[in-house]
Order: C-alpha cells, then sequence, then structure tokens
C-alpha cells in the first residue's frame, strides 16, 4: 500500500512495475534502495518516454489462470451447445456427423470451435452438469415440494430409482413441473437401499425436512414400507400418496381379465406380426384398400402393453373398428403362406371362421368392451394429465365406483358382470383405506369452490 505506484502484486510476488522485476517484499529497506539505485532511475526514464507501455510481467501460474476472450466465447458456445443437446434428447454423437459439424461451422457464430463428442463429454458435460445442478438447488431452496419416487428397470436389468422433486406452486400454464433430481441405480431394490437413496439425495439437495409435504410413490409393498418404517418419523409434515394413475391401471386390468377368448385373440394378433416385416406391409396395404374413401389411415394395431396404461383398451378400441376386415386378411395369408403359416395366422383363422359362429361371438364382445371402457380410458388418461387434479380425484373414483356398482346388475353377459364385480372391488379396496392418502383427498375437496354446495 505505501508504494502503489511503483510496484504491484501478482500471484502473491511484489513486483516493481518499471523493471519488472520481483522484489522483497519483507523488509522495507530493500524495496527503498531498489527506488533509488540508478537501474531503477533508467528504467522510469525509459518507461514514461515510450509511447506504448509494457505490459505488467505475470507469474506462470496467473499466466494459466487468465482467458482471453477467445476461450471464454468458446466455453460459452460449447456449454450452451450441451444445453441444446440435453434438451432436445439430441447424442452429442451427433456433432460428429460431417453435415451437422460443416452446418456448425459455416451457419453458427463460433459454431466451428464446438469440439468432438468426445472432448464435450469429458470436459464440458461435467460443468454444464455441475452448473445446472446448483440452479436447480437454488430453485427448490425454501420451496414447499412433492417427491417422488420410482423403480424402472433399464436396458441392462439393473434396478433404476428416479428421484424427482415438484415445487408445489403450479406455472403460468396451470402446470405443476417435475425435476429429476437422481437416477440411482441400485444392486437390490428393497426398504433399505430405496430410504438409503432418496434421503442422501434429499441431503445432497440440501432439502430441508419441512419443506417435503408429500411423497409420491406407485404401490408396491417395499415403497409403502419406506414411508411407514422411517420416512414418516424423519418428515413429521409429510403426506404418503400412491399413484393414482397406478391404481386405475390396476383397476382397468381387472376389468379386462375376465374375456379370457378376447384376450387370446388379441395376443395371436399381436404375435402375427412379431418379427415378421412383410406381413406387416401386407396388412397395411390391405388395410389402405379397404379404407379408401373413408377418410382414415391404414395403421398397425396399437400393441397392448402391461408397462403402457391404456393400451389394452386403445387396442380393442382399434379392434372394434377393424374386425370386419380381419377374416378377408387371414384367408390371403393362409393362401399366401401355405402349410409355412405361423401357428398365431391358424389360430386367428381357426378363430375368425364361420363354422362355430365365432365371428359373431367375438364381434359381440368387442364392441361390448368397447362400448363400456370409455369411463376407464377417460379417468386414466384424467389421472395421467400434466394439470393438478388434487380436488377432483375423489369425485372421479367416486363416480367411477358407482358406475361399476350400477352396472354390476344390469349386465347379461357373463364376463362382463364378472368385469364390473372385479374392477368395482379393486377400487372399492383404495376407496377404503389401501391408498393412504384417500382421507385427503376426500377432505380436500372443500377448496373446490364448484363443490362447496354439495359437500
Amino acid at each position: 500500500q505505501q508504494c502503489k505506484s511503483v510496484c504491484y502484486v501478482d500471484g502473491g510476488k511484489l513486483f516493481c512495475k518499471y523493471c519488472q522485476i520481483v522484489l522483497d517484499h519483507q523488509q522495507k529497506s530493500s524495496i527503498d534502495n531498489h527506488v533509488k539505485s540508478t537501474k531503477h532511475e533508467k528504467s522510469v526514464e525509459v518507461w514514461e518516454s515510450s509511447e506504448t507501455k509494457r505490459k505488467k510481467q505475470k507469474t506462470l501460474e496467473s499466466s494459466f489462470q487468465s482467458k482471453s476472450i477467445a476461450s471464454v466465447e468458446r466455453e460459452e458456445i460449447c456449454e450452451e451447445w450441451i444445453k441444446v443437446c440435453t434438451a432436445i434428447s439430441l447424442p452429442l454423437a451427433a456433432v460428429d456427423k460431417p453435415v451437422l459439424r460443416r452446418f456448425l461451422k459455416e451457419r453458427v457464430r463460433n459454431g466451428g470451435a464446438i469440439p468432438g463428442s468426445h472432448q464435450l463429454s469429458e470436459h464440458y458435460l461435467p460443468v454444464v452438469y455441475a452448473s445446472e445442478k446448483e440452479n436447480l438447488k437454488k430453485l427448490l431452496d425454501q420451496q414447499n415440494l412433492a417427491v417422488m419416487f420410482n423403480k424402472m428397470p433399464d436396458a441392462e436389468g439393473r434396478y433404476s430409482l428416479n428421484i424427482l422433486a415438484a415445487p408445489l406452486v403450479p406455472d403460468t400454464e396451470g402446470k405443476v413441473m417435475s425435476y429429476m433430481l437422481d437416477n440411482v441405480f441400485l444392486d437390490k431394490c428393497n426398504k433399505s437401499t430405496v430410504l438409503i437413496a432418496v434421503t442422501n439425495t434429499l441431503q445432497e439437495f440440501n432439502i430441508q425436512n419441512e419443506n417435503v409435504v408429500v411423497f409420491n410413490t406407485d404401490n408396491a409393498a417395499y415403497m409403502v414400507a419406506v414411508y411407514n418404517i422411517a420416512l414418516k418419523v424423519l418428515f413429521l409434515n409429510v403426506l404418503h400418496i400412491t399413484y393414482m394413475a397406478h391404481i386405475m391401471n390396476l383397476v382397468g386390468k381387472s376389468f379386462w381379465k375376465p374375456f379370457k377368448q378376447l384376450n387370446n385373440f388379441m395376443l395371436h394378433f399381436s404375435h402375427m406380426f412379431y418379427m415378421a416385416g412383410s406381413r406387416k406391409r401386407r396388412y397395411l396395404s390391405f388395410m389402405h384398400s379397404k379404407l379408401q374413401g373413408t377418410g382414415k389411415q391404414a395403421t398397425m394395431a396399437p400393441e397392448p402393453v402391461s408397462t403402457r396404461w391404456n393400451s389394452w383398451y386403445r387396442a380393442i378400441q382399434y379392434h372394434e373398428q377393424h374386425f370386419d376386415f380381419y377374416q378377408e386378411f387371414i384367408e390371403q395369408e393362409i393362401m399366401h403362406c401355405g402349410k409355412s403359416a405361423p401357428n398365431s395366422v391358424q389360430s386367428l383363422n381357426t378363430i375368425l371362421s364361420d363354422d362355430a359362429g365365432h365371428i359373431s361371438l367375438y364381434r359381440v364382445q368387442i364392441n361390448l368392451v368397447t362400448a363400456k371402457c370409455e369411463i376407464i380410458v377417460n379417468t386414466l388418461d384424467f389421472f395421467q394429465s400434466d394439470t393438478p387434479v388434487t380436488l377432483k380425484a375423489y369425485d372421479r373414483l367416486e363416480e367411477l365406483a358407482i358406475h361399476f356398482c350400477c352396472n354390476t346388475n344390469d349386465a347379461k353377459d357373463m364376463n362382463m358382470t364378472s368385469a364390473y364385480e372385479d374392477a368395482g372391488g379393486k377400487l372399492k379396496k383404495y376407496l377404503s383405506g389401501a391408498q393412504p392418502g384417500i382421507k385427503f383427498l376426500k377432505e380436500v375437496r372443500i377448496f373446490n369452490p364448484a363443490r362447496i354446495s354439495l359437500l
């Protein structure tokens, strides 16, 4: 501070501004002697007479730490590119494609500075991840949160636990946004491993226990045990609600399971196109010829998959619209394949034969299920929407329970009677307490202005 006009500090060392040498900063006499020296006086004269001032000398450490404008811009474009790729699910390896690399170089400012995918993954991706993680921590800080966690298998058969958090404040569109906190791979999936993963993740994001007000999980026994044994002790203000869409999926399964003949038909129909690309092309060509002039497009039937909720009902709705064409197509396949026709095609040929009156039986069942399943499909879609439905959830379940009860006695078909009884019994189980948050969902209806006069 006493010789600021003569000296400067860089990298923990004291330099003479004019002579560009390191001085002994521990003894003031050493600095005074240097300032009075002939060498220093000549350096001052040269400095003042020079039209361009010389740059200050830096230590090696500070030289490495300083960044040029070009390097800063290069880092910015690389980090922004990674954000764009992750936002639109574009693999970083796409940047290695010659067409994309040429476009970035010629059409995007500083696009030529974007390196290959390996360098992006190794050097820039960790920086972007850390930055986004800090931004998410700030976003969730002191917010009332709903925490959701669910186990899913990955492509390699490992247990993948997805942990998400959603601030309980709708955005400008009235939607509640959920944010992925972590994706934890578990060797074993049980109440102990899930509990450790969830608590460690919440601590990592500095989420206080009192700010967690909802835990949302599926209906698995070990998930319920995680809450009952530990979480409700650690998080005193929390409410546990199991996935309403998961419950509705189980109710929907109970409805269609009694139709064994119909399920058998749909199974053979799906197997007919398994690993059969040429048969798919023949089917689409056949359907295109049949649907000409109707304004409908020829498509494949939806695949009824257990993990795609409502897919069974979407498939039955498809079959209801196209069932009358199936017999002719199967007969053409039998003629095309001859003795090499697969078992699925032969089974469908037997099912759709006129001899035993199978066609009319299946047509009646398909029409009946299609007409009666609409309320189940709509309710499941209601619970899978991304808009808050808490105030209306109990009423929708109650209306569905009443629908099942009324139609059980009126159903004339034995399979339909079993369907209503099984689905109604499953739904009644959750309305009676198997859904841990059912009391909350029932009482919170008072905040729905449209229901106040009826409560």
